[in-house]
């Protein structure tokens, strides 16, 4: 009878151990909240950034809280009249991503009507 107690006590140990440890993985896993709030727009203004535009908008769309806001509507960027290849750049980017509406510095008012829209 004694001599079952220790072997008890190990195999209580063990399913101890082996829940802990399934506890544990599980809360490391990343939980990903979905952002209720709707109303927020993302609007970037950028000038003159050819060498650096591409990197930053999938920067931006690859950050968990700018894509838990775009996710809901769209990725707002105005070019304030860039003298270099931004404009085009972006207009590339808005073909390879839904989520992106570009406007020039004429049609900046646009966003607004088009925030309103949505």
């Amino acid at each position: 009878m004694f001599e079952l107690i220790p072997e008890l006590l190990v195999y209580l140990f063990a399913v101890y151990g082996m829940l802990s440890l399934i506890i544990s993985i599980i809360e490391s896993f990343p939980k990903r909240k979905k952002s209720s709030n709707i109303d927020v727009k993302l609007v970037i203004l950028i000038k003159n950034q050819q060498d650096n535009v591409e990197g930053i908008v999938k920067t931006i769309l690859s950050g968990e809280t700018a894509r838990d806001i775009v996710s809901n509507g769209k990725l707002y960027i105005v070019d304030m009249g860039s003298e270099d290849e931004t404009l085009k750049i972006l207009k590339k980017l808005k073909n390879n991503h839904d989520m992106i509406e570009v406007f020039n510095r004429d049609e900046k008012e646009l966003i607004f009507e088009e925030i309103k829209a949505n």
